[in-house]
């Protein structure tokens, strides 16, 4: 063989040798990462740390393999999640998706696109999101990950609640915990019932809400993690408020003491409320006080105000109550408003029609949320719009009832002064005598608390004054009833001129020793003569003759 053939030959077999070895090489290099990665998919999820730190130590440009990079790909987003790494760019995960929709490996595909799935969420793509999910929800049935179906039904509920879709974020909350039990991952299913305690109660059950977060919280005391333990004190003591339940702080405090709560904000405004519904202003202001210090985000800011009206209005402090619910309605417009600009509320239904058939149900279900959502609002206004009204109606009605008890007190005052000079003064029987006593024990009672300054005596004393109204014309027909038993004839003469039974009444109050202008304040007439005229005119009396008083003294005395 000539030398000018040979060396292309020898060539062509370098060539073949490198190509060979090159071959070898990559195989080798495949085989080995092949393994790195199932070795890290074995403990990507107890230690996703270590995971992320081995994966991204991989050159993905430099497998040579397709399957290779998909499942680093895929692995890589996995451990990113894992570790609180919010990625919103599908650059890294796209491919992964589009490399397993073209092979039957459901597995790996249902995980690419949950994965993508929080891509899309993270970026508040909500739609997007949906639409990923649902299609990971399609193949559920074909992979066996009780686990991984939970975590996808958990981010069902989270989209739901995002867009105020309560009952369908309760239906994929309660699946999710179903797929967990079946894992047996305690720790999931009790982070998923802190989910679902609030929203129990945003539907109206209090009750199931309040008995699934006290599970939370005990479950959470028991294996000493406190962020949850905490988390479902928060929970459990804005229930306490905005439900009007403060026994539920009053039975974490009895089980668990003051001591292992963590004095938040969220405490603080729970002990104001519970502390307003005892009537105690003082110590009212000063957890409110410290409410406002510690509070830390807007909607830290909503919640104590929302506080403040409720406390105030329990205090019957109305005006003040009014003042700061007009804040709270400002501030939810405002979050109305905000909410009909933000991106979840866009129609964005564009990317949705390009696969109409495969997600019509998905359109109908965004278009119905978007109209559920601008229900709610307009009701939340409307709501709002309402009490406001009736707050206003209920400050008219309380300085209306403060004016009638201030009355009420000056005429129990002045019974009190008529009734003990009657008794110094006059001559009057043992049974009147032991009535009028009695009275005045009642009239001394309540005078001395409305006296007092505290919020709860004088409550009380108001009610006390109520009962004396019925009181007194109970000690009014009780002292008719005496007077008659001893002179019927004389109560038959005052029937016999067509008297009415007022009318007998007051003249009864001129027998035992009232005077004219005491017996209107006793039962509370300014025009008191105006009965007095009406008495004399039915008795016969003129403008100049005798009295009332003498006169019917007399009438008494010869009959």
């Amino acid at each position: 063989m000539r030398k000018s053939h040979i060396l292309p030959f020898l060539r062509n077999v370098a060539i073949l040798i490198a190509a060979s070895l090159s071959f070898a090489c990559h195989r080798t290099a495949d085989n080995e990462t092949a393994d790195i990665l199932k070795n890290v998919e074995s403990y990507i999820s107890d230690r996703p740390d270590s995971a992320l730190v081995v994966l991204q130590s991989i050159n993905n440009e430099a497998l040579s393999s397709k399957k290779l990079k998909a499942r680093h790909g895929l692995l890589l987003s996995m451990s990113l999640d894992k570790n609180f790494i919010d990625l919103t760019s599908d650059s890294l995960i796209a491919p992964v998706v589009k490399y397993y929709e073209g092979t039957k490996d459901y597995d790996h595909l249902f995980k690419a696109y949950y994965y993508l799935g929080r891509i899309h969420h993270n970026a508040d793509r909500h739609n997007e999101s949906m639409i990923i999910y649902s299609k990971a929800l399609d193949i559920s049935h074909k992979i066996n990950d009780d686990f991984y179906i939970g975590l996808l039904y958990a981010q069902f509920g989270i989209l739901n609640y995002d867009c105020f879709n309560y009952k369908a974020a309760i239906e994929s909350y309660e699946k999710a915990y179903e797929y967990y039990e079946k894992t047996g991952k305690d720790a999931y299913m009790h982070y998923t019932s802190l989910n679902l305690g609030p929203l129990y109660y945003e539907m109206g059950d209090w009750t199931k809400g309040k008995t699934t977060l006290f599970e939370c919280m005990e479950w959470a005391h028991d294996n000493d993690i406190k962020a949850v333990f905490d988390s479902c004190v928060d929970q459990l003591f804005l229930l306490a408020v905005t439900s009007s339940m403060p026994s539920i702080i009053e039975e974490i405090i009895e089980k668990y003491g003051v001591e292992s709560l963590t004095q938040n904000t969220i405490f603080h405004y729970g002990f104001a409320y519970k502390y307003a519904l005892g009537g105690d202003r003082q110590m009212f202001h000063k957890h409110i006080e410290k409410a406002w210090e510690t509070s830390d985000s807007n909607q830290d800011t909503t919640n104590i105000l929302f506080t403040e009206y409720k406390s105030y209005k329990l205090l019957g402090d109305f005006e003040k109550s009014l003042q700061v619910y007009e804040q709270v309605f400002k501030r939810e417009d405002q979050h109305v408003r905000a909410l009909f600009n933000s991106p979840l509320m866009e129609k964005r239904t564009d990317y949705l029609e390009e696969n109409k058939s495969e997600n019509s149900i998905i359109i109908k279900n965004q278009r119905l949320t978007i109209q559920v959502i601008i229900l709610s609002c307009l009701a939340l206004i409307f709501a709002a719009g309402i009490v406001v009204m009736l707050i206003r109606n209920e400050l008219k009605r309380s300085a209306a009832e403060k004016e009638r008890y201030a009355d009420m007190y000056e005429s129990t005052l002045a019974e009190r002064d008529a009734l003990s000079e009657m008794l110094e003064t006059q001559t009057v029987s043992e049974e009147t005598r032991t009535i009028i006593t009695q009275r005045l024990e009642i009239l001394n009672s309540i005078i001395t608390s409305h006296i007092s300054e505290r919020d709860a005596d004088i409550k009380k004393a108001d009610k006390g004054l109520d009962k004396l109204v019925a009181d007194r014309d109970s000690f009014i027909r009780s002292t008719r009833v005496t007077m008659e038993m001893s002179h019927p004839a004389f109560f038959k003469y005052l029937r016999e001129k067509e008297l009415t039974d007022w009318e007998i009444n007051y003249c009864c109050l001129y027998l035992i020793g009232l005077k004219g202008k005491d017996i209107g304040d006793y039962i509370n007439l300014k025009r008191h003569y105006v009965y007095g005229s009406a008495i004399r005119r039915k008795l016969g009396l003129t403008e100049n003759d005798t009295n009332l008083n003498l006169h019917l003294q007399k009438m008494l005395k010869n009959m």
